[in-house]
């Protein structure tokens, strides 16, 4: 059973390929902290301190300790890895990308009364709008092996099995699903009533080899307004429109390796998946001044709100395959027209705590802890049900921790940040895997200069991210055979560069 739940929870293809599934969810709900070169070099733990725009993400309250107006854009280079383990077979696979994870302005001002600055009620406020990045989705999983236990076609059969009638499809077939391209493919054959079996020999090897990229991004756009009430309090909200762009190209291969099979048999099948939506959020924060060098900050962010839409389509190829049902030609491409599935998704919100040493304009060190419960993920579309019941059977809550600090020297700053990103896997899955937390680490350094008595300022960063992931290309619930699942370690190394200007 434990075996067959995690298989669940952490297949790729495994689930319909025609549906929107649990894992689409945990994608969009497992976000994280992008934004400038300097909030990054500190490990994103920029909750009670105002540095820049990209503090409206966690607290907008902190914008308000932001005095002189700025602006500011920061590009990110990202090195993804990908080792992955699948049959006792080890691939290794890698992937560039180019982003942009923040752009951002904060108009501030400073209250003055009979020409002087207040020092009591309203004294400053702040404005800020632009985006921040809270997700990549840009990763390569390449993963092979030889297998003679079963075939992807196996699960197809199985699909087909559910999901084929058979009266109708023999007398007006139009293909369109996988389970139906691998029919009219004749790559697995119907043999009685509504019964379909893979169209291979009952002990056959295939070399199997699965390609999954993911590219996009999930941006966070919002409108922020901070006070701060006589340098003691300060009050922040902001609005949120988050975008998500994501998509999606799974390409599974198998070629038959086997003396007593001739000529052999091979098959490609591809699917393809384009998301895009936006949502709606707020925030809302505060912030305590104790002292001059003591600050913290809470935080709460809504639950977001998205529709979103896929479009997707698959394709099939198949050579060699004999005695099947319908006049083929081998090596033939069969295409599904593209489709199209609009739905909703309602991520979690979060609970965020800040704290912020300042020691003058020298140093600080900032800490920022999340508290994020996975189980309010949801979705209220009607066809989609069943993946309530996974979040509820299968999320926790979940805590983040960002720990970060930067020095200052003359007119150059050095920062250094760890953040620890828990899963939202409860005990049960995560003790299926081996005890592995599946947590995300990132680790990174940071470099800044601003012009002396100037308007100009630049930071860069580098951070590198560490996590373990699973992959299962398929499931079998009722042939009695075998499936595998691989074992990836993801590595990324993001090198970021922010140009700003004050005003």
């Amino acid at each position: 059973m434990k075996k067959l739940i995690l298989a669940t929870i952490l297949a790729g293809l495994a689930m319909q390929a025609h549906t929107q599934g649990f894992l689409d969810l945990k994608r969009y709900s497992v976000t994280r902290q992008f934004g400038t070169a300097r909030s990054m070099g500190m490990g994103g733990a920029i909750g009670a301190t105002g540095i820049d725009f990209s503090v409206s993400q966690v607290n907008p309250a902190a914008l308000a300790q932001i005095r002189v107006s700025q602006a500011s854009g920061t590009i990110g280079l990202n090195f993804t890895n990908n080792s992955g383990t699948y049959l006792d077979h080890n691939i290794q696979d890698s992937r560039f990308n180019f982003s942009i994870p923040n752009m951002g302005i904060v108009l501030s001002k400073v209250q003055t009364k009979m020409g002087k600055e207040k020092t009591t009620g309203l004294v400053s406020y702040s404005f800020g709008f632009g985006f921040n990045r809270v997700n990549d989705f840009n990763r390569t999983i390449s993963i092979g092996g030889t297998n003679n236990k079963s075939s992807y076609l196996d699960y197809l059969a199985e699909q087909a099995t559910k999901y084929v009638d058979w009266n109708s499809t023999a007398n007006n077939f139009y293909p369109f699903y996988p389970e139906e391209l691998a029919l009219a493919a004749n790559a697995i054959r119907h043999i009685d009533s509504n019964k379909y079996e893979a169209n291979l020999p009952n002990v056959v090897t295939m070399n199997q080899n699965y390609r999954y990229q993911q590219g996009g991004r999930q941006t966070d756009w919002n409108i922020s307004w901070g006070g701060n009430f006589s340098h003691r309090i300060y009050f922040g909200a902001a609005i949120g429109v988050p975008a998500i762009r994501y998509n999606s190209t799974e390409t599974i291969t198998e070629q038959s390796d086997d003396p007593n099979l001739s000529p052999d048999v091979s098959f490609e099948h591809t699917t393809t998946v384009n998301t895009s939506g936006t949502g709606f959020n707020g925030k809302v924060g505060l912030m305590f001044r104790a002292n001059d060098w003591l600050r913290f900050g809470l935080a709460y962010h809504t639950p977001t709100s998205y529709t979103l839409t896929d479009q997707f389509s698959y394709t099939f190829m198949s050579r060699n395959f004999t005695n099947g049902q319908f006049v083929y030609t081998s090596g033939q491409l069969l295409s599904s027209d593209p489709g199209n599935f609009k739905y909703k998704f309602v991520t979690p919100g979060k609970m965020v705590l800040s704290t912020a040493l300042v020691f003058k304009k020298t140093a600080m060190v900032a800490i920022d802890y999340e508290m994020v419960n996975y189980k309010e993920a949801q979705s209220p579309t009607s066809e989609l049900i069943f993946v309530n019941n996974l979040v509820n059977s299968n999320f926790q809550s979940a805590s983040n921790v960002r720990v970060g600090g930067e020095y200052n020297y003359l007119d150059y700053r050095f920062r250094a940040g760890y953040a620890l990103y828990a899963s939202p896997f409860n005990d049960a899955i995560l003790s299926a895997v081996n005890n592995d937390n599946l947590a995300l680490q990132v680790y990174s350094v940071g470099f800044g200069y601003q012009e002396p008595d100037g308007k100009l300022f630049f930071d860069a960063a580098v951070t590198y991210e560490r996590f373990d992931d699973y992959y299962t290309p398929y499931l079998l619930e009722t042939t009695n055979r075998p499936y595998f699942t691989s074992a990836n370690k993801i590595g990324i190394t993001r090198l970021l560069f922010t140009v700003g200007t004050k005003f």
